[in-house]
């Protein structure tokens, strides 16, 4: 699930900081709450994280039973909060870059959080989410070192205390070129405890989003693979009926990159219709891709259709352009009116049925009146010879 970017305006010294809050969500199993970017609210109220049931449970998880918890973290300077929404490095193979993040506990209770890096990925919904905890990174979350003041990736802050904590990032000097993506993230981990008091444990997180890009040649594509569409009819032979259409976006370059989308229909015959709010594509890493379904209605069947779908891409707001350009793909399908065909093979039957029928009355013999042939009586001449 995902949490909010928020910032909380907090009077102390004068001075205003800008933080990603936790929003507190138990999800089963290994559930993780991970923060997605907000704008920047002048005046935010943070959310309780944990429900009155939770009791906090292993490593980095002090609360007292039925308490709540209230944390965020988000990019800093070495003494405050920036505001930045994210971090942002470019950096050469081989470089070394450091910046800070701020952790700020807004409860009243001390508490001791996991702080930890991890991999960035698209889910199946496109959404920007973290590997699991128990996952080691491989790619930009491995270059990530966080100086935490216990040194075994825990903080303890007390009640309503900013930390700050440095971060150096360490690119390989074999790294590829272009965007590397990971998440810093702030988290607690908390046992729901049943009648019988055994439960699983939950792990509730918030992220500070990180994006590398690592010098050398960009690449920046997204392509539309697998475009199928289809036609489905109406029984009323003057009514429209609807167009399925399925493909997929995937991100074939070295660069992150999103879309804005469109989808249109046009017919044999000159018809056309759209789909009205397509979604966008999300921001999508690099190799990753996002599947849409989208339906087009009031489409009137011209037998042979053609589907057209148009992404426009788009980086992100931080990003230089790295040259784009839309991406167009078209695919075919029939859409057979079969419903107006019914109603004119019916009347072609009935006009056939009529027009035999016509055909059938001229060509029958006259009959005689009810006193037989007008020659009977006369006599019949008789030949002489």
């Amino acid at each position: 699930m995902s949490g909010t970017w928020a910032r909380r305006a907090v009077l102390a010294g004068q001075r205003s900081i800008v933080l990603t809050v936790v929003v507190a969500a138990l999800v089963a199993g290994s559930g993780l709450l991970d923060a997605t970017t907000a704008s920047a609210a002048p005046k935010p109220t943070p959310a309780a994280t944990a429900s009155s049931s939770a009791v906090p449970s292993g490593a980095g998880s002090t609360n007292s039973a039925g308490g709540g918890v209230t944390f965020g973290i988000g990019p800093a300077s070495a003494t405050k909060i920036d505001g930045r929404s994210s971090l942002n490095v470019l950096a050469s193979p081989g470089a070394v870059s450091i910046d800070h993040v701020g952790v700020e506990n807004f409860g009243t209770a001390p508490v001791t959080l996991d702080l930890y890096a991890a991999d960035a990925e698209n889910s199946q919904d496109g959404s920007l989410g973290w590997q699991a905890k128990a996952d080691h990174p491989v790619d930009a979350g491995a270059w990530i070192t966080l100086a935490t003041s216990a040194g075994n990736g825990s903080i303890t802050l007390g009640p309503r205390s900013l930390t700050i904590v440095p971060v150096k990032i360490a690119v390989p000097g074999n790294a590829s070129p272009g965007d590397h993506s990971a998440g810093i993230l702030a988290s607690i981990t908390s046992k729901v405890e049943g009648s019988n008091g055994i439960g699983p444990n939950f792990e509730q997180r918030v992220a500070v989003r990180t994006f590398i890009r690592v010098s050398g040649p960009i690449h920046p594509g997204l392509t539309v693979q697998g475009l199928h569409a289809s036609y489905s009819g109406t029984a009323n032979p003057f009514g429209s009926g609807k167009a399925k259409i399925d493909y997929t976006v995937k991100n074939t370059g070295n660069v992150n990159l999103g879309g804005k989308q469109s989808v249109k229909i046009s017919g044999l015959f000159g018809g056309t219709g759209s789909v009205k709010a397509v979604a966008d594509v999300p921001l999508l890493l690099p190799g990753s891709s996002f599947k849409v379904h989208v339906t087009a209605n009031n489409v009137w069947p011209e037998f042979l259709m053609h589907a057209k779908v148009s992404i426009a891409p788009v980086k992100p707001a931080s990003d230089v352009d790295p040259g784009l350009s839309d991406v167009t793909t078209s695919a075919s399908f029939w859409a057979v009116p079969w419903s107006p065909l019914g109603l004119l093979v019916i009347l072609l039957l009935i006009i056939a049925a009529i027009v035999a029928w016509r055909i059938r009355v001229r060509r029958r013999p006259a009959r005689g009146g009810r006193h037989g042939n007008g020659n009977a009586g006369q006599r019949q001449p008789v030949p002489v010879g």
